[in-house]
């Protein structure tokens, strides 16, 4: 499925559960900090930056 970066508005591919962003080891805190942002995907690079 292809998404919007809320971060920096680039498309990308989310795929759900077997995503590329599974692999990536997210602390809690991080988890509920992001959520509070935005309720939709990041794509890999704002996401490695917001981490």
């Amino acid at each position: 499925m292809k998404r919007i970066c809320p971060g920096c508005g680039s498309v990308f591919e989310c795929n759900g559960l077997s995503c590329w962003c599974s692999g990536i080891k997210i602390k809690r805190e991080k988890i509920n900090m992001l959520s509070l942002i935005s309720d939709s995907c990041f794509c890999p690079d704002c996401l490695r930056k917001l981490i």
